[in-house]
């Protein structure tokens, strides 16, 4: 009887790390998504100055999600993230509207399908 107590203690610890894994992506993914979209809103609108401080505090959000990010999530999702980003400042900087739309669209695409990668299935435990 110990033997299961244990190994159900263990599961639930298990699922607890997962809930909290989820809810601390999902809030550090939905605010990196708001300013990227902000940035690519403010472009579009020719606020160059707008654009270019969005992008600079969704990088921002990012490194300062350092200590979480090189812990539970994959290095080349990292790395792709931390990429596509870079290109986003670039873009701002490079006031160009069409110069934007690409990394925009990278950094959407990746942090959607990051978020949905690590969301808890029936499939992923089975």
């Amino acid at each position: 009887m110990k033997k299961e107590a244990v190994a159900l203690a263990l599961l639930l610890l298990i699922l607890a790390g997962n809930l909290w894994n989820q809810r601390r992506l999902d809030a550090l993914t939905t605010g990196l998504l708001h300013l990227a979209s902000d940035a690519y809103d403010a472009a579009q609108r020719q606020d160059w100055a707008g654009a270019a401080r969005a992008a600079e505090e969704a990088e921002k959000r990012w490194l300062e999600a350092e200590r979480y990010t090189h812990i539970f999530l994959r290095h080349t999702d990292v790395d792709a993230l931390t990429e596509a980003l870079c290109e986003l400042r670039a873009g701002a900087a490079g006031q160009e509207k069409r110069g934007l739309l690409a990394p925009y669209l990278r950094l959407k695409a990746l942090l959607t399908g990051l978020r949905d990668m690590e969301k808890l299935r029936f499939g992923s435990v089975f």
